[in-house]
This record gives C-alpha cells, structure tokens and sequence, in this order.
C-alpha cells in the first residue's frame, strides 16, 4: 500500500513538471508565434534577408561565369574552346573537393561570418585577376573562383537554421531557394545581353558591381550579428554561452524530483 502511494505521488509530481515545463516553453514563445506558415517570412529577423542577399549575388556571380567564361577565355586569351571549357571546369573541380574540406573547418573553428567574407573578398579578387593580360591569370582566376564558391557555400548555409525558429526552417530554405533561382532568372539574361552588345570585358564590368555588393552584404551581416544577437552566428557550434544559456534557460525552472522507494 506504501509503495502504491509512492508510486501514485511520483506520478502526480511528474505530471507537475510536465505541466510548468509546459507553460514555460508556450512564455518563451509567447508574442513570438508567426502569423500563419505562408506569412511566416515577414517575421524573419534583417540577418536573414542580408545571408539571403549575401548568397544570391554570390551566385549570380559564380553560375553566369561557367557559362560565358568559355567564351571570354577564348576571345581573350586565345585558347581553344575545348581548352576554355576545361579551364573553367576547374572551378566545379576545386568546389567538389574543397567544399566539404571547409565545412569541417567551419564546423572545428566557428566563424562562419569570417570565412563567408574571406570567401567574398576572395571572390571579387578572382574577378579582378581576369583583368589581367597574361593567360596564367585566368587560371589563378578560377582557382580562385572555385575556393571563394566553396568556403561562402559552407560558412553562410549553417547560419538560416539560427535565423529562423525551428519550426519554420522549411520555408525559411524554400523562400532561399525561391529567391536565389528568381536572382538567377533575372542575372542569366542580363548577362548574356551584356556580353552580345559589350564583348570582351562586358561580362566583367557586371561581375565586378555584383561581388562588391556581396561583399557588402557580409560586412553588413557581420555587423548585424554583432550588434543584434552578440555575435552569435559567428560563434563555433556550442561554444557560445549565450546559446547555451538560451538553451537551458528554461530547463532550469522544472524542479527536480527524486524517486523514493518506502520500504514499509
């Protein structure tokens, strides 16, 4: 009978915890709640759209390249269009073996806002070499090019999953999706009419515009890290006290309950 009753007040007190537990987390959330799935990206917080931002004008960039690079590289310096395609291939090259490299790097060390802007700077430096004369350089160009797309993808995709609540992560990496594909839509003609009517270096006067701007974004969104949530993005995964705070934050206020057996 005194086991009976131990047993049915540890049932009661965990029901108890249950239900504080409960409440705790609908206060956390509290004021927080989207509107609805659909509207859910008019609550997304400015860091959000600049990463967003920040990805499309890197791949406007780097997509339009490896097709109209052939074409550059033989006008300009004089390769074969079967030796142009092959050069500018090394870029996809670099990326396949580089890019996981760099999330396991990203991963150990944190910073991935660092690494996005070393890989834009990166970035708008392999455009500028291209205006370089010798043919070496177009070479460097695309290393370059390969590095920069690598280490941007593996640094700046991990930080939407800590811009968004987790239960809106997918549609956070829908509207991605959708706006870097509707960038794309709109970059890959404008392009290809620039070239048409400015050959030569018509494509790299837009490249040029288009990874300052990327470049911007990162420093923006550097800034925006670092004076709205801490730093926080740039932080390695379960370095960041803070997070961890926010984490336990809630987990603290349960009480705690030990078991005990009546012997009687």
């Amino acid at each position: 009978v005194h086991g009976g009753r131990g047993g049915g007040a540890f049932v009661a007190t965990d029901m108890l915890a249950a239900r504080v537990l409960k409440e705790k987390m609908e206060d956390r959330h509290k004021g927080s709640e989207l509107p609805g799935p659909l509207l859910a990206p008019l609550s997304y917080p400015l860091g959000y759209w600049l990463a967003v931002l920040t990805i499309v004008t890197t791949y406007s960039v780097s997509f339009p390249f490896s097709t109209y690079g052939t074409e550059y590289m033989h006008q300009t310096y004089n390769f074969s269009k079967e030796d142009s395609a092959h050069i500018i291939s090394i870029s996809s090259g670099i990326n396949l073996f580089a890019a996981p490299f760099f999330g396991a790097v990203v991963d150990h060390f944190g910073l991935k806002l660092c690494f996005t802007c070393v890989g834009l700077v990166t970035a708008l430096a392999s455009v500028l070499v291209l205006l370089l004369p010798h043919w070496g350089w177009a070479i460097t160009s695309v290393i370059m090019m390969g590095v920069s797309y690598a280490l941007v993808t593996a640094a700046i995709w991990p930080c939407y999953s800590m811009l968004v609540p987790r239960n809106s992560l997918g549609m956070a990496y829908g509207v991605l999706t959708c706006v870097v594909n509707l960038g794309l839509a709109i970059i890959y003609p404008l392009v290809g009419l620039i070239v048409e009517h400015v050959p030569h270096y018509g494509g790299l006067l837009f490249y040029v515009p288009l990874s300052v701007a990327a470049l911007l974004l990162g420093l923006i969104l550097l800034r925006d890290d670092q004076v709205k949530r801490a730093g926080e993005l740039n932080v390695r995964e379960g370095g960041c006290p803070q997070c961890m705070r926010r984490e336990t934050r809630y987990s603290s206020t349960v009480p705690s309950f030990e078991l005990q057996i009546d012997e009687e």
